[in-house]
Order: C-alpha cells, then structure tokens, then sequence
C-alpha cells in the first residue's frame, strides 16, 4: 500500500459542511457572491487553511437540486457526502464513516466566518477530554462550531424514532448518555448583539459589509477582526440583531426530540445542559 493511501485510510479528523439549497427565507443563500466568490467558496477556503484538520467535507444531500454543491466540492479539491436529504444525523454519521473519521468538527454552510482558532480549541477539547459533544455558544452566532464524536452520532441513530433531526441538539441536551462541554470564552470574545450566521437579507447585508472592509486576497481574516471592526462601528450590530428572536422561534419549532418506545425512559423533560436559545440575546 502506498504512503498516500495509507494516509487515506487513517485519517481521523474532518470538518463536516453541512449544506443544502433549500432554504426559502434566503433563498441560494450559500451561492451568492461577496468579493468576487459564493459564501460557500470562502466557507471552504478558511476550512482547508486549518491545519489540524485532515479533511474537509461537504455533507449534503442525495437530492438532485443539491448536485450544484458536489460540483462545487470538485471545483474546491474536496470531498462530498451525499445522503439523506433530512436526516442530517444519519447524514453525518455516514460520513464520518465512509471517511473513517475519529473525530468531527461541523458547522451549517450559512456560517462563513466561523472562527478557525476557536475551532482548533474545540477540538483540542473533544480530543483530549471524554466529551460527546463541544460547543462554543457564547461566542457570535455564526463564529462558532461544533466538535463531535461519530460514536455519539451513532448511539443516536440507534435510539431516534425520527428521520427528520436538522436541529439535533435535544439529543444530546436531554438524553442521560452523553457528556457535553462548552468552552470557557473570554469576556473580550463575547458580543451577543453581533449575528454573523446568514439566514435572512438582513444577515446577508451585514456579512457583505464586514467581507467589503476586512476581505484582502489571499489573506483571511478572524473573529478578532470582525470584533474590532463592530467595536469601532457598533451600529452594525443594529442591521440584523432584531433577527436573533425570529431565528430563535423558528428553531424551537423544528427542534423535536423523538426515541424509540424502549428508550423513552432515556428522555427527560428539562435539559441536563443549557441549549442554545439561552444563548442568544
């Protein structure tokens, strides 16, 4: 066997994109351009510069509408993972398989300038600590993403009696099988006002505003950036901070938590750890 397929074979960690182009509020959102590129083209540029991740994949669906995202992987010299258009569990979980992963950091493909330092702690943490899940929720929506063990993934598929798991979070909240941790984040990175995540037109005129005065070629910028820019202009805040409660209400509505009848005994009613609607301001 040859070096490079043996470096194949062994790869252990993976930044899953989870992506579709369904969303209606905003629609092809993840297409438009900024800067000459589609969000989901800086997505995948700030994700291959981390060098502490072997792969970086995007996880989208097996639907023929999503065929634009595959070719874009292609374009972008990265893997795609087509699977169930609405089980995005399951989803995850065979890619992580299919790319024999040990270890995932994911994030929703509306997140563009999720933070790559906070990336690399979260999964320093989900390394080196016995957790499930690592989250990051006290910085910007939008900076953060999540760090998973696929065995986790997969202890869920086996007790969920539902196919439709966009919003997992109750499974890991609510179940007495898994241990979650959130990473301490210093009072300097906290800014609950700012919503750098891309689900309505007013997110998408506050995202270009930051790319048209922080983006140079060849050169990314971070969440230190993005809060110095706002800290010197805090009315920016103001053009889609107001969206932060519609999000909310809607995310509640699609987040169900639903288990097989032999592991209802499993689920209880008020959360072990804080979710993500205590979050956001």
């Amino acid at each position: 066997m040859s070096t490079i397929q043996t470096m194949k074979r062994f790869k252990k960690t993976g930044f899953l994109i989870i992506a579709r182009l369904k969303s209606t509020r905003l629609p092809n959102k993840i297409l438009k351009k900024i800067c000459g590129k589609s969000f989901i083209d800086h997505m995948i540029i700030k994700l291959k510069s981390a060098d502490f991740i072997d792969n970086v994949i995007v996880c989208t669906s097996n639907l023929t509408k999503d065929q634009k995202l595959e070719k874009i992987s292609k374009k972008n010299n990265i893997n795609c993972f087509r699977g169930d258009p609405d089980d995005v569990i399951k989803r995850m979980y065979e890619a992580s398989i299919k790319h024999n992963l040990k270890y995932i950091l994911c994030i929703t493909a509306d997140c563009p300038l999720v933070d790559i330092p906070y990336a690399k702690k979260i999964l320093k943490k989900l390394k080196n600590e016995n957790f499930d899940l690592v989250r990051a929720f006290s910085l910007p929506h939008g900076a953060f993403c999540y760090g998973i063990r696929p065995k986790a993934l997969k202890t869920i598929c086996d007790i969920k009696n539902t196919k439709y798991t966009a919003n997992w979070e109750k499974y890991f909240t609510r179940i007495k099988k898994f241990k979650v941790a959130d990473l301490k984040i210093p009072k300097k990175h906290i800014c609950r006002e700012l919503r750098i995540t891309l689900d309505y037109y007013e997110d998408f005129f506050l995202i270009r505003k930051i790319y048209k005065s922080l983006y140079k070629e060849k050169k990314l910028f971070n969440l230190e950036d993005i809060l110095k820019l706002v800290r010197q202009n805090p009315k920016l805040t103001s053009i889609n901070s107001f969206r932060s409660s519609d999000y909310i209400k809607n995310y509640k509505s699609e987040t169900k938590l639903k288990l097989k009848n032999k592991f209802n005994h499993l689920k209880i009613r008020k959360p072990i750890y804080k979710e993500f609607a205590n979050f956001i301001k």
